[in-house]
């Protein structure tokens, strides 16, 4: 669907979670690499609601949830999931070469920082992970994925999984 969704659907995936053929697998994170601003409160606190009693059962089987703190440079108050208080919420950092022009590994010992551009920010963060400049696949031509359909991207969708694969 061009990369759009909602929440009916998003919960309804994480609801697959609880088949037992699927906990078979062993499952240790979930990462969602998603989410969206949601401006009136009424539909934000239900769905963070509904979407912290997701998380805390997902919890209750020792399965972590990561999410993505989003891509717009505010806070993450009115993003969901990304404001909600169960999941693990991760925001970008960036290489400081891709700051500086050069590679801050050799000058300092903190060769990151935040990327303010466009990482949400916020009480909800957790932690932050490289976000700029991931190598990745990408779907090519005719949804092909090749070893050749690589590219850079950024974004909290790039480091939110770095987090994940460390659990």
């Amino acid at each position: 669907n061009n990369g759009k969704g909602d929440f009916t659907s998003i919960l309804g995936a994480l609801s697959l979670l609880e088949d037992e053929e699927v906990m078979s697998y062993q499952i240790a994170s979930v990462n969602m690499s998603l989410g969206g601003e949601i401006e009136d409160s009424a539909s934000l606190n239900y769905l963070k609601s509904e979407l912290d009693k997701v998380f805390k059962a997902l919890e209750e089987r020792n399965i972590v949830s990561v999410v993505s703190a989003g891509n717009s440079a505010k806070s993450t108050t009115n993003f969901a999931p990304a404001c909600c208080d169960t999941p693990i919420v991760v925001s970008a950092l960036k290489n400081k070469s891709d700051y500086t022009g050069n590679y801050g590994i050799l000058e300092t010992k903190q060769p990151y920082i935040f990327d303010n551009s466009y990482s949400n920010f916020g009480q909800s963060v957790d932690i932050c992970a490289p976000g700029s400049a991931i190598v990745s696949a990408y779907i090519g031509p005719d949804n092909a994925v090749h070893e050749r359909y690589m590219t850079r991207a950024s974004g909290t969708s790039m480091a939110a999984p770095h987090v994940s694969a460390a659990i």
